[in-house]
């Protein structure tokens, strides 16, 4: 991942970027999922995270019997939970990640 931060005066707040390089789509959403226990702010102890991609939540249940490419993915993901009380990511159906869905979309259109 390449991150590009800045200060924008006008506003007086950071802006930031990342580029983030995955095989595939389920790469992508693991890598999202980890991004989001990265960037929490810290003092927040507990954390649900909601995807719609049971391949990600079958690798963080059973890393075992997950695909190669989300093995090391998966690991990160397990590193960055411990640093928290309670973290547990659970399949839902798209409409309730429709928001993050579409802004997905628009970001791998302007990329």
């Amino acid at each position: 991942m390449q991150s590009n931060n800045r200060l924008n005066p006008q506003w007086q707040h950071i802006q930031g970027s990342r580029r983030v390089f995955a095989a595939t789509p389920t790469q992508a959403e693991g890598l999202v999922v980890l991004e989001a226990l990265r960037v929490a702010h810290v003092g927040v102890d507990n954390m649900l995270i909601k995807t719609d991609s049971v391949q990600i939540v079958e690798a963080l249940k059973h890393l075992d019997k997950a695909k190669e490419e989300l093995k090391h993915i998966v690991r990160d993901i397990y590193r960055e939970a411990q640093k928290r009380k309670y973290v547990i990511c659970i399949k839902v159906d798209r409409s309730k990640v429709a928001k993050a869905h579409k802004l997905a979309i628009a970001c791998r259109k302007f990329a």
